[in-house]
């Protein structure tokens, strides 16, 4: 269809809690290099792949889009892949310089804490993708923290629990309350931040 797709309810969400999320960082003892972003790329994985084409191995990186990613906004803090260069390709969709999504193309962040956020009914497939995602990411990252929010998921807290052992930690709410949430949301932010000495205690 053409035209704006039309902003669902789950982006609406994910929107205003990274705005509430920003609010309460700035009225904390922060630093201002950190920034908490929606919609980020972050490196899922690195696969070393065979291209038959040009007859010679190849180290594809491929990225996920996160929800929202808390990371530092500073040089020492982002890697520059060489993309394009020798044997370092992007995987078909992955790190795309001309996307709307935050990418910071040639560069891959440090993320250290990432929220995925889902809004109504998750099925188990949906749990068990998203935690295979966070897995893959932990992979990478081994000091970041990941964490999925559910609001109204239609599922038990032993199913989250059984097909989502990789998060960190699931915050489940059966109503939407951005306050409530966004303050949850931070605290844990917050512990991490503090942490690794980037927010002071």
């Amino acid at each position: 269809m053409a035209g704006k797709k039309k902003e669902s309810e789950e982006d609406r969400i994910i929107e205003e809690l990274t705005e509430r999320l920003n609010e309460l960082m700035k009225k904390d003892n922060y630093q201002p290099k950190i920034k908490i972003d929606n919609y980020v790329t972050v490196l899922k994985d690195i696969t070393a792949v065979w291209n038959k084409n040009k007859n010679k191995w190849e180290l594809v990186f491929g990225s996920a889009e996160q929800d929202i990613v808390v990371y530092l906004d500073d040089k020492n803090y982002k890697i520059e892949i060489p993309f394009g260069e020798g044997d370092i390709v992007r995987a078909r969709y992955s790190f795309s310089p001309n996307s709307k999504v935050k990418t910071h193309f040639p560069y891959v962040i440090i993320p250290y804490v990432i929220w995925e956020v889902k809004y109504g009914n998750l099925i188990t497939h949906q749990i068990a993708l998203y935690s295979s995602y966070a897995q893959q990411i932990k992979d990478k990252f081994p000091h970041i923290m990941y964490n999925l929010l559910t609001i109204k998921p239609g599922r038990s807290y032993q199913a989250l629990n059984r097909h989502g052992k990789n998060f960190d930690f699931i915050l489940r709410r059966d109503r939407y309350n951005p306050e409530e949430i966004s303050k949850k949301m931070y605290e844990v932010i917050q512990s991490r931040m503090r942490f690794y000495g980037i927010l002071r205690s």
